[in-house]
């Protein structure tokens, strides 16, 4: 409901600031009752977005896209057969790499990283199988795994805001583009050629908030 009402006021607030208006058989007065439900005129919802011209559409996404600030990845550490993998280098860059706007080492975070504080969870294979293990991410993951302990299949991520991100960070950049390889403590993946292997990679989602620890 709360997010009903965010989308509300967001198109109204878009429309204006381009100085356009909702068409004639729409308005955006809505309220809230007591029991929490949105309560908008029927032809609000009936009719969509689908109403609006094209350009009142793009406004109304770009204001949605401002508020989704985050990535979240999941990335795939063991599902290759070619493992077992304990970490991940994840990049980022507006130019094609040709220079770098981001970069996590997670097995040497504490010096070879631009993010010291990305969320970093893995699910692991102990007494609670389904449960999120928040990763340390000044240690390296394999540092954090218990003795006898499998390797992560999966690790979800989800960057920080580090210097200059709010100039890059957001979902409706068309130049970002981002890629991760898989490692151990001591090596890297490779080919049958002895060739470091990136692989690329789009976030899962963009969200308003980072997944909670």
């Amino acid at each position: 409901m709360i997010l009903r009402t965010t989308i509300v006021l967001l198109l109204a607030g878009a429309l204006a600031a381009l100085g356009q208006t909702l068409p004639a058989s729409r308005t955006s007065s809505v309220s809230v009752n007591s029991a929490g439900t949105v309560v908008a005129p029927t032809n609000f919802w009936t009719q969509g977005v689908s109403g609006l011209t094209d350009s009142q559409s793009d406004a109304f996404a770009a204001k949605l896209e401002a508020l989704r600030l985050f990535p979240v990845f999941v990335i795939p550490l063991n599902n290759s057969g070619n493992g077992p993998f304990t970490d991940f280098d994840l990049k980022a860059s507006t130019d094609n790499f040709d220079s770098l706007v981001y970069w996590f080492n997670s097995a040497a975070a504490a010096w070879d990283s631009a993010d010291l504080y990305p969320l970093i969870f893995i699910i692991r294979p102990d007494s609670t199988f389904r449960a999120w293990f928040r990763i340390n991410p000044a240690q390296p993951i394999s540092d954090q795994l218990m003795t006898g302990q499998e390797t992560p299949l999966l690790v979800v991520v989800s960057p920080s805001k580090i210097s200059g991100s709010t100039n890059w960070m957001f979902s409706g950049n068309t130049a970002l583009k981002w890629t991760f390889r898989r490692k151990t403590a001591m090596s890297v993946e490779t080919d049958s050629q002895g060739r470091e292997v990136w692989h690329p990679i789009i976030p899962t989602e963009w969200r308003r908030q980072r997944p909670l620890p």
